[in-house]
């Protein structure tokens, strides 16, 4: 299988060189590096220029960009550019696990059925020190996914979870040749490229999560990680200057858009259809209570969630938090 990887950056010099190395000293080589550089103001490129040099890199394609285009549709552009049998996505400030291309690879070849591979990974702080972190009960991944999944563990993820939230941040994931096809024809950037993907995959019954850390994921302070949210949307960036319960809804409305549009485009069971018909019409009642103050659809989304809902997807406290939020804005 031919392996490419699609690493964009802006700005990384800090940690640029212990992200390239980690990938340059993988026991399993990539056929190709392509690298997105948006326009950085900084000494980005030119560190990665001298390694690429000095490790006589063949393999790597450095691209700079001549408008600063955005993570999206930098990581897009990047995808398009790539050519292998699998697609890795990697971030500027990471530090990969030696074995992380032949783990993965392994995976793909054995299981024909996965579509896209997400990973476990390990919290390390701006000085590559570990981060203790303890996941909520009936949590794992850093509280990124619900269920139980045992150390190294393949597991199928559900198409109804991922249309609830993203499950792993992008720079854990794999996926194949056809799914990239998909994406760059048809995507228009809205949502985030990785959890887009996984949805593509979810339609096929094709994503996985490998609970086996693969990269050493980096929190500093020009980064996060979207952990702990009411919502418990994952790796999602809102402005500051938004409330970010209303934030994460308008996130879900412009989710709802992205799935309606791929529902024209993919074959999907009815089994899929039913699950997200009911999340579609939770997610909508739900903006109509919190960004229009209306406590009548608030009412009616208790019903669901005693009634009609599963329990599965709906916390009482992320509900309980919507009416405090109704009450105080709607005065």
């Amino acid at each position: 299988m031919k392996i490419s990887i699609a690493m964009t950056t802006y700005n990384g010099e800090a940690y640029i060189e212990k992200q390239i190395m980690s990938i340059l000293s993988q026991t399993r080589k990539a056929d190709e590096i392509i690298i997105c550089d948006d326009c950085s103001t900084d000494n980005t490129v030119d560190i990665l220029q001298k390694i690429l040099e000095r490790e006589k890199c063949t393999c790597c394609q450095l691209i700079e960009n001549n408008i600063n285009q955005g993570y999206r549709k930098n990581f897009k552009k990047c995808i398009e550019m790539t050519s292998g049998d699998l697609i890795f996505l990697c971030d500027q400030d990471d530090i990969w696990e030696i074995k992380k291309i032949e783990t993965v690879e392994k995976i793909f070849r054995e299981n024909k059925n996965v579509y896209a591979l997400n990973s476990a990974f390990t919290l390390i702080d701006g000085n590559d020190q570990i981060i203790s972190y303890k996941s909520r009960k009936g949590f794992y991944n850093h509280d990124q996914i619900r269920g139980k999944a045992k150390v190294n563990e393949l597991v199928h993820i559900d198409y109804s979870m991922i249309l609830r939230y993203n499950i792993s941040p992008g720079c854990t994931m794999a996926f194949r040749k056809n799914l990239k096809k998909r994406y760059v024809n048809y995507t228009n950037s809205v949502l985030p490229h990785d959890w887009e993907l996984n949805l593509l995959a979810g339609m096929k019954n094709g994503c996985y999560f490998l609970n086996e850390p693969l990269i050493k994921y980096r929190i500093h302070g020009k980064n996060t990680l979207g952990m702990n949210t009411n919502d418990h949307l994952s790796v999602l960036q809102f402005d500051n200057d938004i409330d970010f319960r209303v934030s994460a809804i308008r996130e879900k409305m412009a989710l709802i858009q992205i799935v309606d549009y791929w529902h024209k485009r993919c074959q999907i069971d009815s089994k899929q259809l039913k699950q997200y018909n009911k999340i579609k019409k939770y997610d909508l009642l739900r903006e109509k209570a919190v960004c229009q103050y209306k406590f009548s659809a608030w009412c009616q989304l208790l019903f669901m969630t005693f009634y009609l809902w599963d329990g599965k997807y709906v916390r009482f406290k992320s509900l309980f938090g919507d009416l405090f939020y109704v009450l105080k804005r709607g005065r």
